[in-house]
């Protein structure tokens, strides 16, 4: 070891600052640290509103993206509906159309208060007794209610017939 020198060094320790209980620790910073901290409170201020802002513009986006779909599926309700309806105007103008039966027979009652009810069974008795007026009722036996050419003779009535000759 002749011409190296040695050098030990002293290990180095970290000096932190005392902190006195009950002390805030932004206490023991120097300027620059509670400047630094300042604004990083700040940024983080802003960073949550601006998270709330822009959660709240998502959200209304996500309800008129909603808002928009709902209105389709109503639409389309609707249109299905209109559809049933007219199919069932068709089945029952060409039903009447057969049977000579109105269409407001067959439709029924508009809706099930009693005040539409009563009115249908109005209709039906109308149409009912209009329409028993129009074919009889019951079975049709040819002939019935007719006479017989010759009436029927009794037995004694048919010797006489036979011995006048």
């Amino acid at each position: 070891m002749s011409g190296e020198a040695t050098t030990t060094e002293a290990p180095t320790t970290e000096v932190t600052p005392a902190v006195a209980e009950g002390a805030k620790p932004e206490d023991t910073l120097g300027d620059a640290g509670k400047k630094a901290l300042e604004a990083e409170r700040a940024a983080r201020a802003k960073a949550e509103t601006d998270y709330k802002v822009l959660a709240a513009k998502l959200t209304e986006i996500e309800d008129r993206d909603k808002t928009a779909e709902e209105k389709a599926a109503k639409r389309l309700a609707e249109a299905e509906k209109g559809a049933t309806a007219a199919e069932a105007r068709a089945n029952r103008a060409e039903v009447a159309a057969t049977t000579s039966v109105p269409v407001a027979v067959l439709a029924g009652p508009e809706s099930s208060s009693a005040e539409d009810i009563a009115k249908f069974a109005a209709l039906v008795t109308a149409y009912a007794t209009e329409a028993s007026k129009k074919t009889p009722t019951g079975p049709v036996i040819p002939g019935q209610g007719t006479q017989p050419a010759s009436a029927a003779l009794p037995a004694d009535d048919f010797l006489r017939a036979s011995a006048r000759g």
